[in-house]
């Protein structure tokens, strides 16, 4: 697979009574003992996991994702909270998410209160966010149906616009994708809504294409550049699943799904289409009555984990933006102003907008991208023509709060007035 590494995963039981080294145990032979992926854990919220059962797969390089319920998170005593999170920090868990999909109305029927529900998702992983960065875990967005009861493409438009605004803005995010195959061919949809124009929202049949397939998620990235100027990392979940009604998809027709995705993942030829994805998290049910299921799994592990010499739990984590609290105070630089030079030379006219905007905010004044790297917040005046794509990604992946200033010259030392 050349450089590519992208980690292969399962979920756990998903309920909270399996919590054993036995139960671990049979599960992870049951997949084949596999190393250097991923393992979907739910947690409860009165209690943490316990800690000999995250040892258990730290120990063998597999990075854990906690999801927690958020109706039974937002109930429990926020000192209990921290505590809980302080537990897996402690423990070395990197990954949180909000468990079930969030784009459906089942999940908020126990809910009240005059904003409308997109406000309220919106809100919910807003402030999940924040929980979980602060502590110095990376954010993996919670799932929603591909299509769902509210749109997922409006509604993940709306979480990135709300996670923005909050104090830690979008560090530490990691996109998240049900990539059920609906019954598609693998590539159904591949080119994304530029290329399936037709496709709308709340349209149950479409003429051509659309995003509910198993390359789903480049739709996501479509609006991830669309709000943010730049791509996120992304984790793939329910990898096997038809379609959300099809609880039992294990046994032999999980068999069959698992071998076509793990043919596609180890194709040379489709790795464009994994820009950015970390991980790939099988929807595996353990339902040991299956020999075919657990026998195609062990035998197909071994050749992934031979494909991938898999990077260290830290290397990962970087990839998907984690900004430990603790890295921020050794920026060695308050405020940038960032502003283009040019082949000819620098724009008079841009040092002089600076001053005002200098000697307000005692910014630090700049041509460089590695300087710009040391600052808490840098302010950019953007130029296309001068800077390379991918930016404001790289800003961010450095722990950046970023402002960027468009436009003409007028409007620029306007902005810079402010």
């Amino acid at each position: 697979m050349g450089s590519k590494k992208i980690r292969v995963g399962f979920h756990f039981f998903q309920d909270l009574d399996h919590y054993t080294i036995g139960q671990a145990d049979h599960w992870h032979r049951s997949v084949g003992e596999y190393s250097g992926g991923f393992v979907v854990l739910l947690s409860p919220t009165d209690r943490a996991i316990p800690e000999t059962i995250l040892d258990f797969f730290l120990n063998r390089n597999i990075m854990p994702i906690i999801q927690f319920d958020y109706h039974a998170l937002r109930q429990a005593d926020p000192h209990d909270v921290d505590l809980l999170l302080s537990h897996y920090h402690r423990a070395g868990v990197k990954l949180m998410q909000l468990a079930g999909y969030i784009n459906q109305k089942e999940y908020w029927q126990d809910t009240s209160g005059t904003n409308s529900i997109l406000e309220q998702i919106a809100e919910a992983v807003a402030w999940f966010h924040q929980l979980a960065v602060v502590k110095g875990f990376a954010h993996v967005l919670p799932k929603m149906v591909p299509g769902g009861d509210y749109w997922d493409l409006i509604v993940l438009e709306q979480v990135l616009k709300a996670i923005e605004q909050t104090e830690l803005g979008l560090t530490s995010v990691v996109l998240s994708y049900a990539a059920w195959t609906f019954g598609h061919s693998l590539l159904w949809g591949e080119g994304g809504h530029a290329k399936w124009i037709q496709a709308l929202p709340y349209q149950k049949t479409v003429s051509g294409e659309d995003h509910r397939g198993f390359l789903g998620y480049t739709w996501y990235q479509e609006i991830a550049v669309n709000v943010l100027g730049y791509k996120l990392p992304v984790i793939l979940f329910d990898a096997g699943r038809k379609k959300l009604d099809v609880v039992a998809d294990s046994g032999d027709e999980f068999v069959v799904q698992f071998r076509k995705i793990f043919d596609f993942l180890v194709d040379p030829r489709k790795q464009t289409l994994l820009d950015h994805v970390t991980g790939v998290c099988f929807s595996f049910v353990p339902d040991f009555s299956s020999e075919e299921l657990v026998t195609t799994i062990q035998k197909y592990m071994p050749r992934w984990e031979g494909k991938n010499n898999y990077q260290s739990e830290e290397q990962v984590v970087d990839k998907v933006m984690v900004i430990e609290p603790e890295k921020e105070k050794r920026k060695r630089i308050k405020h940038y102003l960032l502003l283009p030079k040019y082949e000819w030379g620098i724009a008079k006219w841009h040092l002089e907008a600076a001053i005002p905007f200098i000697q307000k905010h005692h910014a630090t004044l700049g041509f460089s991208l590695e300087e710009a790297y040391q600052a808490e917040k840098v302010t950019i005046v953007m130029d296309n023509d001068v800077f390379p794509d991918g930016i404001l990604g790289e800003l961010h992946e450095h722990g950046c709060d970023v402002r960027v200033l468009r436009g003409d010259g007028t409007k620029i030392a306007a902005l810079l007035a402010e």
